[in-house]
């Protein structure tokens, strides 16, 4: 073998390395889904549903996500594959293991597995942040009504913060 080719040999193997890890210990759920079946989840995607690889290996889409959206989900996914335009982007309600809805986030990608379409998706819990949103509007909402309704006069000041 070649000095050239060995060394394109090795970084071809840190890439991988590299690639490997990142996916690995990244924070957001990743995971590959191809005729309609996830192929590869990282831990991540794991903790987020609550199940174990093996298992999530042997489901789809149907079987995790909210039944309100889930049709539309599998309608995206075939879209996207077929190379129709999709969003970058779209929220979607997922149900884990113990029966509790997350908000995902999910940000798919068509790639070519085996000779053949999948997708590669990243899927970011924001549940929490939409809690507080919806709560922040709530809270908004409440406060112009309150004030566009008073009879009264309301003043508002701001006091200095205290050190």
């Amino acid at each position: 073998m070649y000095p050239l080719e060995n060394s394109k040999l090795k970084a071809k193997k840190i890439s991988k390395a590299i690639f490997q890890t990142m996916v690995e210990k990244a924070g957001d759920g990743i995971f590959v889904y191809q005729d309609h079946r996830f192929v590869y989840v990282n831990p991540a995607f794991e903790n987020l549903l609550g199940y174990p690889q093996h298992i999530l290996e042997n489901m789809t889409l149907d079987d995790v996500v909210n039944p309100d959206t889930a049709e539309m989900i599998e309608e995206c996914y075939s879209r996207r594959i077929r190379g129709e335009k999709e969003p970058d982007r779209y929220d979607v309600v997922f149900i884990t293991r113990n029966k509790q809805k997350r908000i995902i986030a999910l940000s798919p990608s068509v790639i070519m597995l085996g000779g053949n379409p999948a997708t590669l998706n990243i899927a970011r819990d924001i549940t929490e942040r939409k809690l507080m949103l919806e709560h922040l509007e709530s809270s908004n909402e409440f406060l112009t009504g309150l004030i566009e309704n008073s009879s009264d006069a309301i003043r508002l000041q701001d006091t200095p913060l205290k050190r």
